[in-house]
């Protein structure tokens, strides 16, 4: 862990700023009114007061991606400094946090010299970052500024375009356009800057994207357990069972399942799942959670599509959004690649 944080705060230089084991408010301290980056190693939440001060520190940090303004008794100022968090267990929990945080996961080296690759490169590694090398890859950084800025724009909009999705180009293609500045110094072309992007597998990240957002809504609805009438019998089943029995005509227990989800504002036609916008049950199921309202967060499932008033049961009759009951039974895979840029030096 410290020579993760070590290596990316000798990179910085005395620009950089590094800490552990800070409150919300030293960090703003540390920060001023500058725009300095900040390292943050040791980011765990291992109780709960940990927990709420780190979600201050991300909290922190999310205004600073979007340059909100930071208020206090003596001053205000516009918050924009980058942070990089070094944890073994990230804590990136909201939605809202997700977004604007991207994860990157060190693989275990399984081989048997794993021990002697390891020294090796930590060897590279204390030969290569010297001051000298490390100042040196800042001035050249600052050189190019300008290259670098027309990058960033160049690969957030071929990102937003690719994805669908501005706060995905907003995330990516900085760091995209940090990466490329390694290998080149020039101006890429919107086309170019497409057709690499075109050429990658994004399932790490649109895979990764919808278990953020509508992923994590439909999990934890049809993991919520319930209490539902059965033949006047109660019955306490997960809702996502319960899916999986009104699916099934012929089913023992078909009838009750699809009874008790419609109390919930749920139920299934034609191979899909239609859910009301505003049930009662299902705001109560979502109390206490960011999900409200759900039905935004459910429209971002492939193959949803919003449904017109609808009839659930007596006395509920809402708008709805409609999605393949796929999304609840089906599994895909993740596959990882590697992003170079041999081709555009």
């Amino acid at each position: 862990m410290l020579q993760r944080r070590n290596r990316v705060k000798k990179l910085l230089d005395d620009m950089g700023l590094a800490t552990e084991g800070v409150t919300e408010a030293r960090v703003r301290g540390m920060i001023g009114q500058s725009t300095r980056p900040v390292v943050i190693d040791e980011a765990e939440a291992e109780n709960a007061s940990a927990r709420v001060e780190l979600q201050k520190i991300i909290n922190f940090a999310r205004k600073c991606s979007s340059g909100g303004i930071v208020a206090n008794a003596n001053a205000s100022y516009r918050a924009q400094s980058c942070f990089c968090f070094a944890a073994i267990n990230p804590s990136v929990e909201q939605l809202a946090d997700t977004a604007r945080i991207s994860i990157l996961e060190l693989t275990r080296d399984t081989k048997l010299d794993h021990l002697a690759t390891w020294r090796d490169l930590l060897s590279d590694m204390r030969a290569t970052f010297t001051q000298s090398y490390c100042r040196a890859m800042l001035a050249r950084t600052m050189q190019n500024l300008p290259a670098l800025l027309d990058n960033v724009a160049t690969f957030t909009r071929a990102a937003s375009e690719l994805f669908k999705d501005a706060r995905a180009g907003d995330q990516l293609g900085p760091m995209i356009a940090g990466a490329f500045s390694l290998t080149s110094t020039a101006r890429i072309s919107h086309e170019a800057a497409t057709e690499w992007m075109r050429k990658q597998d994004w399932d790490w990240h649109t895979q990764t994207r919808e278990q953020e957002d509508s992923g994590v809504l439909l999990t934890h609805i049809m993991t919520s357990r319930v209490r539902y009438d059965h033949s006047g019998m109660m019955r306490e089943s997960t809702i996502g069972d319960m899916v999986v029995l009104a699916a099934d005509r012929n089913a023992p227990g078909h009838d009750g399942a699809a009874t008790g989800l419609r109390a919930y504002g749920m139920k299934l036609e034609a191979g899909r799942v239609i859910v009301s916008n505003t049930a009662p049950q299902m705001r109560r199921l979502l109390a206490d959670t960011p999900y409200i309202p759900w039905a935004r967060g459910l429209g971002e499932i492939a193959g949803a599509e919003p449904v017109k008033a609808t009839y659930f049961m007596t006395g509920l009759i809402t708008r709805a959004v409609s999605f393949p009951l796929a999304a609840v039974t089906g599994d895909q895979g993740v596959q990882d690649e590697d992003l170079p840029f041999e081709d555009f030096r």
